[in-house]
């Protein structure tokens, strides 16, 4: 009888604890489904048309790209208007630092090409307008300071 628990005793013991925690997983999981809210599509859209208010914010426009030897390039406009909506609370309280106007050059950034703006914002948010919604990249003569 005494060989029935201490014969491989690790092994039970391991087994017993992952068994433990994919039950866990299991009614933690189940638990999350049970206190979702279902909508319809309809119902939804409703309520965010509804609920949503928009605010403009300006945004400096950043360059992204993968190499680090085009420092001397600026957007132009250097910022844009972006209209995001949200939560009526969530909107008021929103601060421009949580909010980035982007171009993507995709690489070596072309200084005469025109480039879309993007919007990088926190999920709760959608962004409805972006005026300009796209930018040109101006190179910058080495005597010239950047515009500000």
């Amino acid at each position: 009888m005494r060989d029935l628990f201490f014969k491989h005793f690790w092994l039970k013991l391991t087994s017993l604890v992952l068994a433990t925690l994919i039950w866990l997983t299991v009614q933690a999981t189940l638990e999350k489904e049970n206190r979702q809210v279902y909508q319809s599509e309809e119902t939804a859209d409703e309520l965010f048309r509804r609920a949503k208010v928009p605010r403009q914010f300006e945004l400096p426009v950043e360059i992204r790209w993968e190499g680090t030897n085009y420092q001397s390039l600026f957007a132009l406009p250097a910022k844009v208007v972006v209209t995001m909506e949200g939560d009526p609370g969530r909107i008021s309280a929103m601060d421009t630092k949580e909010l980035t106007a982007f171009i993507e050059t995709g690489g070596p950034p072309d200084p005469r090409g025109i480039y879309p703006v993007q919007v990088l914002a926190p999920s709760n948010l959608r962004c409805t307008h972006i005026m300009p919604h796209s930018v040109r990249l101006k190179g910058i003569a080495p005597s010239t300071p950047p515009p500000g």
